[in-house]
């Protein structure tokens, strides 16, 4: 009796051992771990405890591979590992996917992972303002994505999109479209898995910005400065962020040297030194950026000529007969500077004279005696 419940325990006890570990077999290599599939990753992770990664491979399959990495290490010997990725080999649908690892392939000791999947991630862009041709054009996505590229197209030309890191947006760089400033344009979003045709998630229609104007300007085209001018200006039609200006003088190998700067919508191109005189330049603004991020349609380009200097054009008494006190007036061609120093411009030899200036004309007030040659000399300046 004794030796049968004996043999009776052993019995129960093997039974529940193999029950328990079928069980456990059941628990940990045929009932799939969920996970959800990440578009903010290239793969997408479980922890995991698995023996000798190394002879583990992906059950076949067509829709997605599984790895394993982290773990111990002994040598190039891996012993274990701590996670169990998958990642999509051909365009996730939305559903459910069953993947597994086993050893060498087999049937035996899958890990099963079931792969839930979402939708792609939705696409936005807010058109109902206009957009700057010459900067990135931002998409908003519904979730960060690395699995898919973007790209934007108009008509036939593309462009591809980068993902801003840590946000789920896009970044797109719109010179290859070759948009112009002020027009209309149909916009689509294109969404393709590595090497897999690009599929259209999002058609749109955008405005763009119109261009900047330059409106009015300290000189003009074929203009002929007189004056000695230290800076040159102009009036844009908007609200500045960036400028470049470069003058050149005609004939001539270095490029004259300024600064340029913007305020508001005003651009101020500071000469270094004084302009030579008689001579033709070149001025030209480029790569402008208004506040809005639009720019000029093509670069601005004045070109003006510098005068000789003011010319005598009258002296109002003759070469005799000047009177002892008289008022004699030099008049020129153009208004004369009021803050230039004539005094070492104008000079009078033989006589004592007052000389002042007045608009477009040089004065002396002679104070001399009688039969007494004198001269007058208005030196270059």
């Amino acid at each position: 009796m004794r030796t049968w419940v004996r043999l009776q325990n052993q019995r129960t006890w093997a039974i529940a051992f193999v029950v328990a570990g079928i069980l456990i077999y059941i628990i940990l290599w045929v009932i799939p771990r969920p996970v959800q599939l990440s578009y903010a990753s290239e793969r997408t992770c479980v922890a995991w405890l698995t023996f000798l990664p190394g002879i583990q491979r992906t059950v076949p399959n067509t829709k997605f591979s599984v790895a394993t990495e982290g773990g111990l290490r002994i040598g190039n010997f891996q012993l274990l590992s701590t996670r169990t990725c998958v990642a999509p080999i051909k365009s996730p649908d939305a559903g459910h996917v069953t993947v597994a690892l086993a050893p060498f392939g087999g049937w035996l000791f899958q890990q099963r992972i079931s792969v839930g999947i979402d939708a792609a991630p939705d696409v936005s862009l807010d058109s109902s303002k206009p957009i700057p041709v010459s900067r990135a054009l931002q998409l908003t996505l519904s979730q960060s994505d690395k699995l898919y590229t973007y790209y934007v197209r108009v008509d036939k030309r593309m462009a591809q999109c980068d993902a801003v890191s840590g946000k789920a947006l896009l970044s797109c760089n719109l010179a290859p479209l070759a948009l112009l400033q002020g027009k209309q344009y149909q916009l689509e979003v294109l969404r393709a898995f590595k090497s897999d045709s690009p599929l259209v998630a999002l058609k749109t229609t955008i405005t763009t910005l119109t261009a900047t104007t330059i409106v009015d300007g300290s000189v003009k085209g074929n203009d002929v400065v007189y004056a000695k001018p230290t800076e040159l200006t102009f009036i844009t039609d908007k609200p500045l962020k960036s400028v470049e200006a470069t003058l050149t003088q005609q004939d001539a190998t270095k490029v004259v040297a300024t600064t340029t700067s913007v305020k508001d919508k005003t651009i101020t191109v500071t000469l270094a030194a004084e302009l030579l005189r008689e001579k033709t330049y070149t001025l030209k603004i480029s790569d402008l950026e208004s506040v809005d991020g639009s720019s000029l349609v093509e670069p601005y380009v004045v070109t003006f000529s510098t005068s000789g200097g003011p010319k005598v054009t009258n002296v109002s008494v003759g070469q005799s007969g000047v009177a002892t006190n008289a008022r004699i007036a030099v008049t020129f061609d153009q208004s004369l500077s009021a803050t230039q120093d004539i005094g070492k411009l104008v000079a009078i030899s033989g006589v004592a004279a007052q000389i002042t200036r007045s608009g477009n004309q040089i004065i002396y007030t002679l104070s001399g005696g009688l039969c007494t040659p004198f001269t007058l000399t208005i030196a270059k300046g």
